[in-house]
């Protein structure tokens, strides 16, 4: 038997296309965007590796030594990561590298290349593709529309 909401998190975990979710809301009440990495399964055997992905998916360390880390072969690792997250390793560390970024753009005042950096995609315009692909804004625009308020945006004059 599955753990409690597992098949709700693995079909919340394809592609959504960005569709919103109503467990983050906008101020006035906009749902947010959400498409989070997905939660590892209790006890299985990359939950460790799953949970330092997540921490840290900035760190993109290719397909070999992730199997390494797991120790498994390359086949069993990617078969086992699908089966556990319900997608393949890749398409899952670039959601966790998205996540991550949509989070520094929600709370930070970060440039864009800033974010990308700190996110794990490395140029700014691997971020922009991976942004309008998966959620059909850019960074700047997912900055505007659900970014905190209290940050200074680029180009906003003070008026001193």
């Amino acid at each position: 038997m599955s753990p409690p909401g597992e098949a709700r998190l693995r079909g919340a975990g394809r592609q959504s296309g960005g569709a919103p979710a109503g467990d983050r809301a906008a101020p006035g009440g906009q749902a947010q965007f959400i498409e989070r990495p997905l939660a590892p399964r209790a006890g299985g055997r990359l939950s460790q590796l799953i949970a330092e992905l997540q921490e840290e998916p900035q760190a993109s360390p290719s397909l070999q030594q992730l199997a390494a880390r797991a120790a498994m072969s390359e086949r069993t690792f990617i078969r086992r990561f699908r089966e556990t997250t319900g997608v393949a390793p890749g398409a899952w560390l670039v959601a966790a590298k998205v996540d991550r970024a949509r989070d520094l753009l929600e709370t930070t005042d970060l440039s864009v290349e800033q974010v990308a950096a700190e996110s794990g995609f490395g140029a700014a315009t691997t971020l922009r593709h991976h942004f309008r692909q998966r959620l059909g804004l850019s960074p700047a625009a997912y900055r505007d529309r659900f970014g905190a308020s209290g940050f200074p945006q680029p180009g906003a004059g003070s008026g001193l």
